[in-house]
């Protein structure tokens, strides 16, 4: 089963971790980590059987001032972003060696595109991958 648990900072800087949905679910943590640790013993509280919550699944959400949550969001839409980057490189590398190796040597093509003859190696031959 999953459920959502919103965590929030109290003034003195302890992380409080809530299910809504399981009335009486909370715990607390000095730090966030330990919090979402606890989640699972307050949830296996909540239920007569406590092995109830051993197969939970939570969605975390954390609750941040507005600011900060919109900095977070920048941060993961960049982290995002970039990883689609990588991944668009990569094809486009692959491509081009691929093209390459019809015509030139590994080192040849290692020294046009920056890399070692190694890595060319393998990726123009995917059987050695």
């Amino acid at each position: 089963m999953s459920y959502r648990v919103v965590y929030t900072q109290d003034p003195s800087g302890w992380w409080l971790a809530e299910i809504p949905s399981v009335q009486g679910c909370r715990t607390q943590g000095r730090t966030l980590a330990q919090a979402k640790t606890r989640i699972r013993g307050a949830l296996s509280a909540c239920f007569e059987d406590p092995h109830t919550a051993r197969g939970a699944v939570f969605v975390h959400d954390v609750q941040l001032p507005p600011a900060a949550a919109a900095s977070v969001a920048r941060v993961q839409e960049a982290k995002a972003a970039a990883t689609r980057a990588a991944e668009a490189v990569q094809r486009a590398e692959d491509d081009c060696v691929m093209r390459l190796a019809r015509i030139l040597p590994r080192r040849e093509i290692a020294a046009i595109l920056g890399g070692s003859h190694q890595r060319i190696q393998q990726i123009a031959n995917p059987r050695s991958r």
